[in-house]
């Protein structure tokens, strides 16, 4: 617009890069009654918008590198290492370690089995509440319809498994044997509560929501790898449930096989 400002650095400061400044501000040009449109540049103004961070850095880095007579080669390799920068910082979920949770120093075969049958509830609470798939099923009738409501669907799961996962880190008595297994578990969830977070914004930040369906595939959604560890734990420990205990979960995935 000939204001003297670079088009890439009035986007990243919401100026309009085709009026000429200083009355050039987005919010002044667009008609407040419009929510969809207020709504979009709220997102754009986002700091934790992985998709407005990435156009505006994208547009900015362009900006700069053009005038300073950069090649069109080494401006488009400079935007696409930006953007692995920002892709690979985000859905690193915290780790949770032993300082996490509540450890029992002892760990009897008793006291084994009933943190067995406990974490075997636990399972199966999760199961009864939320959905082992549909995941993906979201996400086409999201794509559908082009309806953000559909994407709530995510948080009805997101609500249960943190509530789950605290519960985990602050009521569960874990038999010091068990530690491992259980943080395993709770990692696990956290990963799997992370892409759900950023699956549930793909409507406003598409970016993320195609960086959390990639990491998708590396979640575990049916906590089977969780139930695989307990169950080789605790045959590994000797500890057997009868088919009366929630625990039985475990015992019943090793004598079938790992079916």
């Amino acid at each position: 617009d000939g204001d003297g400002t670079p088009d890439g650095e009035e986007v990243a400061n919401n100026r309009d890069p085709k009026k000429a400044g200083p009355n050039d501000k987005l919010v002044n040009i667009i008609n407040s009654k419009d929510s969809a449109t207020v709504a979009s540049l709220k997102n754009l103004d986002d700091p934790n918008n992985l998709t407005s961070r990435i156009v505006k850095n994208a547009l900015t880095a362009g900006a700069l590198l053009k005038s300073n007579n950069t090649s069109e080669d080494q401006i488009s390799s400079s935007i696409q290492n930006g953007i692995m920068t920002e892709t690979n910082n985000v859905l690193k979920p915290k780790v949770y370690d032993e300082s996490s949770i509540k450890i029992n120093n002892s760990s009897t075969v008793a006291e084994l089995k009933t943190y067995g049958n406990t974490i075997a509830g636990v399972i199966i609470y999760i199961s009864n509440q939320i959905s082992a798939s549909g995941d993906l099923e979201i996400l086409t009738e999201y794509t559908n319809k082009k309806d953000v409501a559909v994407l709530k669907k995510f948080d009805i799961k997101i609500k249960v498994l943190k509530i789950v996962e605290n519960y985990l880190l602050t009521e569960v008595i874990v038999p010091k044997k068990a530690a491992a297994t259980h943080l395993y578990f709770i990692n696990k969830m956290n990963n799997y509560i992370s892409v759900l977070e950023g699956l549930s914004k793909t409507g406003t930040d598409p970016i993320l929501g195609l960086v959390s369906l990639n990491n998708y595939k590396g979640s575990d959604p049916t906590f089977l790898s969780s139930i695989q560890n307990f169950s080789s734990f605790f045959n590994k420990e000797n500890v057997v449930f009868s088919n009366k205990e929630l625990g039985y979960l475990f015992s019943y995935y090793i004598i079938n096989n790992n079916q």
